[in-house]
């Protein structure tokens, strides 16, 4: 195998339930390596990779103006934000794929592999004092601890 195409990037829903209020962590986001990015919204029927537009919102399907790729052994990583206002999702992403004229799909969870875990999105933000718990996390310090229906300030919440 000398080459493979990656032609499109979704996320299958495989479960959804309403939203939960009991608990929310808002934790820092890490990594240092030159990634490829884009969003997918699952409430969307269309759920592709798209990219994200200057305004910060899904915008063209990520594959329609872009060709990847990979060589045997070459590595290319996505920061993919995926996101839900609706449902509580249990989702896994499906790679589509060409090697050699065959075309193919590759599952993704979780862990890596295609068998682990499904990815979840617990669904829609609330307001914060709407949450039973909160917990805020920066790099480097102890989480702070909110009790949410009375707790912190809803200013990065009301957009």
């Amino acid at each position: 195998m000398d080459a493979v195409e990656v032609t499109d990037i979704k996320a299958k829903i495989l479960s959804q339930k309403p939203s939960t209020q009991e608990g929310f962590i808002l934790g820092p986001h890490g990594g240092a390596a030159d990634v490829e990015g884009g969003v997918i919204d699952l409430d969307s029927e269309d759920r592709r990779l798209r990219n994200v537009d200057q305004d910060g919102k899904a915008g063209t399907p990520y594959f329609a103006k872009r060709l990847v790729t990979l060589k045997t052994d070459e590595r290319l990583a996505f920061h993919i934000e995926v996101t839900s206002l609706t449902w509580d999702y249990d989702w896994e992403l499906v790679v589509s794929l060409v090697s050699e004229g065959e075309a193919s799909k590759l599952t993704v969870r979780s862990d890596g592999t295609s068998t682990g875990k499904p990815f979840r999105n617990p669904g829609r933000i609330y307001k914060q004092r709407n949450y039973r718990h909160f917990y805020a996390c920066e790099v480097g310090t102890l989480c702070r601890i909110g009790p949410g229906k009375n707790g912190y300030p809803d200013e990065i919440w009301d957009r």
